[in-house]
Formats: C-alpha cells, sequence, structure tokens
C-alpha cells in the first residue's frame, strides 16, 4: 500500500528534474540519467507511479543510447516535451498524475512536436523502434524458434511489412510459448499500442516471461 510521503517524494524528484532539463543549455540526456539514479535510490519501490517514472527517464536515454537510433537530439526533444507537460500537472489531482504516467509509459510517442512532417507524419526513428524491438524479440527467442519462422519474421522485415512482422512474431512466440525477457515483452506490448494491432496485443499477453 503506498503512503503520501513517497509520493510526495517521487513528485519533488519530478520536479526538481524537469526544472533542470528546461534550464538553457542543460544535457537532458546527462539529467535523465541522474534521475534515474535519484528514483531508483529513492522511491522506485515505495511511490505509486516509482517505477513508471523510472521507466520514463529511462527510456528516453535509451533513444539516444541505443547504437540502431542514436538520436541524441530526439531523445532531448522527448525529455524536453515530458519534463514540460510533468510541471503542468497538479501533482495534487491523482487523476492527472495517473494520466500524465499512462501518457508517458510509451518510449516512442507520436506528437506533432516530435514530426518531420506537417500532417503529423511518423518520423524515421519510430521506424527504427519497431524494427529493433521485434528483431530483439526474435533474438531473445533464439533456438527456440523455428529457423523457418525466424526466416519469414526477417523476410517481412527487410521488406519493412513491420505490421506483419509484429503480428507474426506475437503469433509464433505465443503458439509455442517460447519465453522471452520482460523488457522485450513491454516493448512488443508498446509497439502493437502504436501500430494498434490488437491481435498481437492478445497474443503477447500469452507469450511466457523468461525466467
Amino acid at each position: 500500500m503506498f503512503s503520501e510521503a513517497p509520493d510526495r517524494a517521487l513528485h519533488q524528484v519530478m520536479t526538481g528534474i524537469s526544472q533542470r532539463v528546461l534550464t538553457p543549455d542543460s544535457d537532458p540526456y546527462e539529467i535523465g540519467l541522474e534521475a534515474m539514479g535519484a528514483i531508483v535510490h529513492g522511491v522506485i519501490d515505495t511511490a505509486e507511479h516509482g517505477a513508471g517514472a523510472y521507466i520514463l527517464w529511462a527510456e528516453r536515454t535509451d533513444v539516444a543510447d541505443h547504437p540502431r537510433i542514436a538520436a541524441p537530439q530526439w531523445c532531448g526533444a522527448l525529455t524536453r516535451l515530458a519534463a514540460g507537460e510533468w510541471l503542468e500537472v497538479d501533482t495534487k489531482d491523482r487523476d492527472a498524475v495517473v494520466g500524465y504516467f499512462d501518457r508517458w509509459q510509451d518510449p516512442m510517442l507520436r506528437t506533432r512536436d516530435l514530426s518531420d512532417e506537417p500532417d503529423g507524419g511518423w518520423r524515421l526513428e519510430y521506424y527504427a523502434f519497431l524494427e529493433r524491438t521485434i528483431r530483439d524479440a526474435l533474438g531473445d527467442a533464439g533456438d527456440l524458434l523455428a529457423p523457418v519462422d525466424a526466416e519469414i519474421a526477417a523476410g517481412y522485415l527487410d521488406d519493412g511489412d513491420y505490421g506483419l512482422a509484429l503480428d507474426y512474431v506475437a503469433l509464433v512466440l505465443c503458439e509455442y510459448e517460447i519465453p522471452i525477457p520482460d523488457r522485450t515483452l513491454r516493448r512488443l506490448r508498446h509497439v502493437a499500442d502504436i501500430m494498434s494491432s490488437d491481435q498481437a496485443l492478445r497474443d503477447i499477453a500469452e507469450i511466457p516471461v523468461a525466467g
């Protein structure tokens, strides 16, 4: 059961970090790493949204860290957007706080502010993230996945058919009960949400977690 004190402590951390992120000439990446440290050593297990806050900052820094995406400018833009939105949240309104963390649980948040296209189209980094997440799932499945299934999924990815690749990988992992790490499952769920694939979401919910 959560108490008010840890929640207040988390809100203070979030507010302090967000203010620093929005300071001119700040380094959102480094501040995001500091935020993760402050949360994991403070309130990650006691505040209601402690884990969600940690994931929020971790996912932002991942955008800059990963060799396939390696987008520090996009990392900064995402981090500043998350910080600015937090400072607008009334922390006394629990629904507002819940809504904020629900919105930011998705690492590839789709917003017009971060789009290259005037109609709100997707940036190239989105597609890189989708492909990387699906390939990571294939890698985590390893030898438990039949070579023919791996080849079919890889073919979809090579052709840029990310929706077909996601649905196929989720189906195979579910049908053959192939366990993969929780972090990969979480990202697959994010991808399924982004691509609005109800079938993939159902299959992903049945995939076992690797011990």
